[in-house]
């Protein structure tokens, strides 16, 4: 195949998943409506956050704010702490994505104390690694490094293993960036193994572009382009599937 008619097929499926988006987007206005007109505000909040997750992961986040902070009044108004609290973090993120970092890491940390007074671990740890992020965003490495490590912990201590494989290669990236490539580089190791294990190949092309970069970084130019060679015909494997 080449190069046009892959990109014609990109392009192809792009167009394809923005119609799904929309008429994913379109049957959960319907199905708020529905929600709404029978009073059960339960559903009609579940829609509505939904709604504002999808404007989120878009990059539309005025919108997505203002849909998450409706979908929460709901849940705080039938007394729901756990739609509370999910709509609190993804409040949280919408800031971290818009640099609003103050803003940012009050609502992250109002939700993971939520997350933990209704004993929802996974929430909790998510919120924490969330928080790193502010931190790593601000170059405050150390203080990112303690709370990828305690949602590591967290996420170990529930078997999730995706989110384990995350936290290592998160730790390991972190490392990269303070030039500190020898446990850099075994922080990613450990992290592609466990991303192959479970057979994510995104998880796994991000940790060899990582240590294609810790080479390149300590001038290792062939070893270096091995790598990211290895990592971009993953991403278009990805990409072309």
């Amino acid at each position: 195949m080449d190069r046009v008619q892959r990109t014609a097929d990109f392009c192809k499926d792009g167009y394809s998943a923005c119609r799904v988006a929309i008429r994913q987007q379109q049957r959960l206005e319907e199905a708020r409506a529905i929600y709404e007109a029978i009073g059960d505000r339960s559903g009609q909040a579940d829609c509505t956050r939904d709604l504002g997750d999808m404007l989120r992961m878009q990059n539309c986040y005025v919108e997505a704010a203002e849909r998450l902070e409706e979908a929460r009044g709901i849940f705080e108004s039938i007394e729901d702490r756990l739609g509370t609290a999910n709509c609190t973090w993804s409040l949280g993120e919408v800031l971290r994505m818009q640099s609003r970092y103050i803003e940012a890491v009050e609502r992250l940390e109002e939700a993971k104390a939520a997350f933990e007074a209704v004993g929802d671990r996974l929430g909790a740890a998510n919120s924490t690694l969330s928080l790193g992020d502010v931190l790593l965003m601000q170059c405050r490495y150390e203080e990112a490094t303690e709370r990828a490590e305690e949602a590591k912990a967290i996420f170990e201590s529930i078997g999730e293993r995706l989110s384990v494989a995350n936290c290592t290669w998160y730790l390991g990236d972190v490392l990269r960036r303070q030039n500190q490539y020898g446990e850099a580089t075994q922080r990613l190791e450990e992290a592609k193994a466990s991303f192959v294990s479970i057979g994510h190949s995104l998880g796994a092309a991000n940790c060899i572009w990582s240590l294609g970069e810790v080479l390149r970084m300590e001038t290792r130019y062939e070893q270096a382009v091995e790598q990211l060679e290895e990592a971009r015909a993953i991403f278009n494997a990805i990409v072309c599937c």
